[in-house]
């Protein structure tokens, strides 16, 4: 009775064997068709992108026409107005300019700044805690942002001219030496 039900045991699982490789080459078939035509996707929207920046200006803000200043994860650098990209993301940097202005001169806490600027469909991820580390790393790297006043609040350079450095920023030793 027991080697009855062994045998009938390796029978099912040689069968499952049978149809999961099956099921597997059907997969990996389907795999290689998508990505065909996902190549054939990216060279359209490729085509589509070149087509708009050859004819458009570029004295129109909303269509990024430099696309050395744009990071692979669509960020745009500093050194770039911020413009939205062609994939219709806006960058938060751009984004928290706009918020910062329309507060008229006053400093604001990262996290609410991070929150306004998903509201308004800023490219930063979903989780709140990643979305407010992104925004913070994006302030802290581009110069037209600073705390002029307290840790974890961002106003406009532009808006306190006569600020040196942040507050809280870590001095160099050399910096340092020349400070005291």
């Amino acid at each position: 009775m027991i080697l009855q039900d062994v045998d009938n045991f390796i029978k099912a699982a040689i069968k499952e064997v049978d149809h999961l490789s099956k099921r597997r080459q059907a997969l990996t078939t389907e795999i290689g068709d998508l990505s065909v035509e996902r190549d054939r996707v990216d060279e359209q929207l490729d085509a589509l992108k070149a087509f708009i920046r050859a004819s458009t200006s570029t004295d129109d803000p909303s269509v990024d026409t430099n696309r050395d200043a744009v990071t692979p994860n669509g960020y745009v650098r500093p050194e770039d107005d911020g413009a939205p990209n062609l994939d219709g993301e806006k960058d938060p940097a751009y984004l928290a300019v706009e918020i910062l202005r329309e507060a008229g001169g006053k400093d604001m806490h990262y996290v609410e700044l991070a929150k306004q600027v998903k509201a308004r469909g800023g490219n930063l991820p979903e989780h709140l805690r990643s979305s407010t580390a992104t925004l913070n790393r994006i302030l802290n790297s581009d110069p037209r942002f600073i705390r002029p006043f307290r840790r974890g609040y961002y106003a406009l350079k532009e808006h306190f001219p006569n600020v040196n450095r942040s507050i809280g920023k870590r001095l160099n030793k050399r910096t340092r030496a020349n400070h005291n």
